[in-house]
C-alpha cells in the first residue's frame, strides 16, 4: 500500500479511536514508511505517540495505518509548524474512493419536501409540511432516507444537516423508491445545488464515521 502515498496526498492525523486531531502536509515519504510531516504546533500538542494517520488522494482514496511518533523537534520554516516524523507500523485498510465515500448511518431527520414542479408542500394555514425521517445511509452525493410519507421520483426533499458545524440545509431530489417492511418506504436522493463546502462537510464527516468503524475493529486491535 505505500506505493499508492506520494507527496500530492493529503494528509490527516487521527486518535487510535478515529477522532480528528488535524491535517499535515507530507513533506517526504521513504519505501520503508518512513513520513515526514509538517504539522501546525497545536495539532502536535495533541498528538500521542501512537496514532492513525490516514492518508488520501484521488486515485487511491483513504488509506489508513497505525503510526508510531519518532521525531517532533525540528521546527519548520514556516512559523507555527513542527517537523514530525513517524513510522507507519500497521495498515489498517483502504476505504473508498473519495468520490463514492458512502456509509450506513441512522440519523433521524425532519423532512419538507416539494412538488415536482418545484413549489413547497404546503398546509391549511400555509407553512411548510415537515415529515419524520431516518437517514439509512450517506455519502457526498446523496442519501438514502426511510419515512412512512409517502413520497414519488421527481420529489425535492430538503433538511437540515445537523452534524456539520455549522449545522446547514440540503435538498436533494428523488431518484428512486423503494417498498420496504410495513409502512416504511426507502428513497434514494442525490443532492443538488450543492456548494464545495457543503460537499467537503459531509466528507469529513463520512470519513470519520469510517475511520472510527476502522479502528474499533478487532482486525485493528489484533493486528
Amino acid at each position: 500500500m505505500i506505493d499508492m502515498i506520494d507527496q500530492h496526498s493529503k494528509a490527516m492525523i487521527n486518535t487510535p479511536e478515529g477522532a480528528l486531531i488535524g491535517k499535515a502536509i507530507i513533506r517526504s515519504v521513504t519505501e520503508d514508511g518512513v513520513i515526514t510531516l509538517e504539522i501546525e504546533d497545536e495539532v502536535v500538542d495533541q498528538m500521542n505517540t501512537s496514532f492513525v494517520l490516514a492518508l488520501s488522494n484521488d486515485s487511491f482514496g483513504i488509506i489508513s495505518y497505525k503510526a508510531e511518533l519518532i521525531s517532533f523537534a525540528k521546527e519548520s520554516f514556516e512559523y507555527g509548524t513542527y517537523e514530525v516524523i513517524c513510522k507507519l507500523t500497521d495498515f489498517i485498510e483502504r476505504v473508498q474512493r473519495r468520490e463514492n465515500f458512502k456509509i450506513k448511518v441512522s440519523i433521524p431527520v425532519m423532512i419538507h419536501f416539494n412538488n415536482t414542479d418545484m413549489t413547497p408542500v404546503l398546509d391549511e394555514e400555509g407553512n411548510q409540511v415537515e415529515y419524520p425521517a431516518e437517514i439509512k445511509d450517506l455519502s457526498a452525493s446523496g442519501v438514502l432516507i426511510a419515512t412512512e410519507k409517502e413520497l414519488e421520483v421527481g420529489h425535492v426533499i430538503n433538511f437540515i444537516f445537523e452534524q456539520a458545524a455549522p449545522p446547514f440545509p440540503i435538498e436533494a431530489k428523488i431518484i428512486r423508491k423503494k417498498k420496504s417492511d410495513g409502512h416504511i418506504s426507502e428513497f434514494g436522493c442525490k443532492f443538488v445545488k450543492m456548494t464545495v463546502e457543503k460537499e467537503s462537510s459531509i466528507r469529513r464527516y463520512v470519513f470519520r464515521l469510517q475511520l472510527a468503524k476502522a479502528a474499533s475493529s478487532e482486525a485493528f486491535h489484533h493486528s
